[in-house]
């Protein structure tokens, strides 16, 4: 390298080392991005299942999991993960595809046939496997599953699959059992009513939107505000939100993409009512 060393020692004294290098100056170096995520895709705690034989793995994940800011319950086989599904509400489940008894394939097609029989919202099912072969997919697709992970697994990873699998609920059903004291026909006829509140606000909506009628938007958004308090119905309301403030401006350019977003929310929220409700109300024809 074309330098020089030079020692120069002294008896009780010590020793100097010179070490002259002719180097160049160059641009300080990129430094590659660490995986862990700046902030989590999603800030919502979830509360999760996560299914695995191998404790390493199950020790692993939980510890990612609750990095992420979420709530863990971690079972050893396909057996206990089916019992407490059916006993506790979980927001995803995520399972190891290959393990002895009940696999992660047959618990999925289980829990697709109870949610089926009782009529229970859709519980997002993610596979988790180190087997990397291009069938892997098509096999979790088939099983019933929404999603699957490659070992070893990122934060980065696991917080965008959460974030593209699990979907903010609709609404809060513990509201209107406190509100009714869980009383199943209060509950029911609450249910009914909300569900035609968001019909009839949807037929006036839509020709509203059309022909940039603000004093109705502006009332129809007033009155579906209101629905969504009464049920905890966040993804309404962030949606009437930004629609509402379109409209306070007159700002049609943006009305059109607001209001797909709010009537994404409201269909979304009339389906998760239709499975709490044990008869659809029957709607009366309009008079002419």
């Amino acid at each position: 390298m074309k330098g020089d060393i030079s020692l120069h020692s002294s008896p009780g004294e010590g020793t100097l080392v010179n070490i002259d290098l002719p180097l160049v100056r160059v641009s300080e170096p990129v430094l590659p991005s660490c995986d862990v995520p700046d902030a989590p895709v999603d800030t919502r705690s979830l509360r999760l299942l996560v299914v695995d034989d191998m404790s390493a793995n199950r020790l692993v994940l939980t510890r990612q999991l609750e990095f992420l800011g979420h709530q863990v319950v971690a079972v050893e086989d396909g057996k206990a993960a089916l019992s407490r599904w059916c006993e506790e509400p979980f927001e995803a489940v995520i399972t190891d595809c290959n393990m002895p008894g009940i696999s992660g394939y047959a618990l999925t097609e289980a829990i697709r046939q109870i949610e089926e029989k009782e009529q229970r919202r859709r519980c997002p099912v993610i596979g988790c496997t180190a087997n990397a072969m291009s069938d892997e997919a098509a096999r979790c697709e088939q099983a019933g599953m929404d999603g699957l992970l490659i070992k070893p697994l990122s934060l980065a990873r696991l917080a965008q699959e959460l974030a593209d699998r699990v979907r903010e609920p609709t609404f809060d059903i513990s509201t209107l059992q406190n509100m009714t004291r869980a009383n199943p026909e209060q509950m029911q006829r609450l249910l009914g009513e909300l569900w035609k509140n968001l019909r009839h606000e949807h037929a006036l909506l839509e020709p509203a939107v059309l022909a940039n009628d603000w004093n109705t938007l502006s009332a129809c958004l007033h009155r579906l505000k209101g629905a969504a308090s009464l049920v905890d119905a966040v993804p309404l309301a962030k949606a009437c939100a930004a629609l509402d403030e379109s409209v306070r401006l007159e700002c049609v350019a943006s009305v059109p993409e607001r209001w797909l977003a709010l009537e994404a929310a409201m269909t979304g929220l009339r389906a998760d009512i239709e499975l709490q409700l044990v008869a659809v109300p029957d709607i009366a024809p309009a008079c002419d």
